[in-house]
């Protein structure tokens, strides 16, 4: 049996966006180890576990985590499917070309989330490149970080989607992709936050994006509750180039004080971002292009056609294209 032996876990480079010095962790559940599914190259085409020997709706079933995926593939739930992980993955996802339909299923990690390290749905912590690997129709509850695709130190994957999610009840953060050309698209991430785990510097987000040429379109993302010193976001983009944030809606019950920097959207060391039409209530800040102070370069780009409310600085950097309130 394969077994991987640390699971990604989008770190940051500082910030805002995307986890911790602590972006690498053993892929085990206490004293359980992963399956490796698929581990023969004829479940490629197959659609079939050697050890399981059956196909549901022409997808591999995954009936139990933790379990690491080493081939490419349609990939699916079939229950809901719950694990106790302090450190390490429920489903690992070690191979490109990769779709994982969760078929309206839930997700659940159910140990002390105050201290669990333990992502969902995750790549390894390597630096080699998983193209197109898609996320689909379900619910990621419970974990550190809800989902993480790609590695921000090499942010180069291609290709990754995550589309029609509910990451709820995530400590750190609820999505995480870094890549070329993603697509997080018709999610809804809830109540981020909780965790005793963020690093001195770093920060708290439901959605945090780092690479380039990406999209962050349609989400709701509600009640992400920061840290206080951390460097907060409902949604947040690292070193994300030439990305485009559009049509979200960040919304928190109640406005969040406690944080260094609270924002809604918020871009660190990242050039040319466009931010249309979203729509942001309760935070410190509504949109914030960091000005070099927390990681150079300036961050750039352009806004318009937003709206917030009960935010006490609508926005800060970038260039305004009105209308903006």
């Amino acid at each position: 049996m394969y077994v991987i032996k640390r699971a990604f876990i989008l770190p940051v480079l500082v910030l805002l966006v995307l986890g911790s010095a602590l972006n690498i962790l053993p892929a085990r559940a206490q004293s359980e180890e992963p399956d490796a599914l698929a581990e023969n190259p004829e479940a490629q085409t197959s659609g079939v576990v050697p050890s399981q020997g059956e196909v549901f709706h022409t997808c591999v079933p995954i009936k139990k985590v933790p379990v690491t995926i080493l081939f490419p593939g349609n990939y699916c739930l079939t229950q809901n499917l719950t694990v106790s992980l302090i450190t390490g993955g429920a489903i690992v996802i070690a191979t490109g070309s990769v779709v994982l339909d969760l078929n309206g299923f839930k997700l659940s990690n159910i140990s002390i989330p105050q201290i669990t390290t333990a992502c969902g749905i995750c790549t390894p912590g390597d630096q080699v490149a998983r193209n197109d690997i898609t996320i689909r129709n379900g619910t990621v509850q419970g974990f550190w970080i809800g989902v993480g695709l790609g590695n921000p130190l090499l942010p180069t994957s291609l290709g990754i989607v995550i589309e029609n999610l509910r990451a709820e009840g995530n400590t750190l953060r609820g999505l995480g992709i870094a890549g070329n050309g993603f697509i997080i698209r018709d999610s809804h991430v809830i109540n981020t936050g909780g965790t005793s785990l963020v690093p001195p510097g770093e920060g708290i987000s439901g959605i945090g994006v780092a690479g380039s040429n990406g999209q962050i379109t349609n989400n709701l993302v509600t009640d992400t509750l920061g840290t206080p010193g951390g460097l907060d976001a409902g949604i947040g983009l690292v070193t994300c180039n030439s990305c485009v944030v559009e049509n979200n809606r960040i919304l928190n019950t109640t406005l969040e004080t406690p944080s260094a920097i609270s924002a809604g959207i918020g871009m660190i060391g990242s050039l040319n971002v466009m931010v249309i039409n979203n729509r942001i209530t309760s935070r410190a800040i509504g949109i914030y292009y960091d000005d070099g102070t927390v990681l150079q370069p300036p961050s750039t780009g352009k806004f318009r056609e937003n709206l917030t409310g009960n935010v006490t600085t609508p926005f800060v950097g970038g260039t305004n294209v009105a209308p903006n309130d």
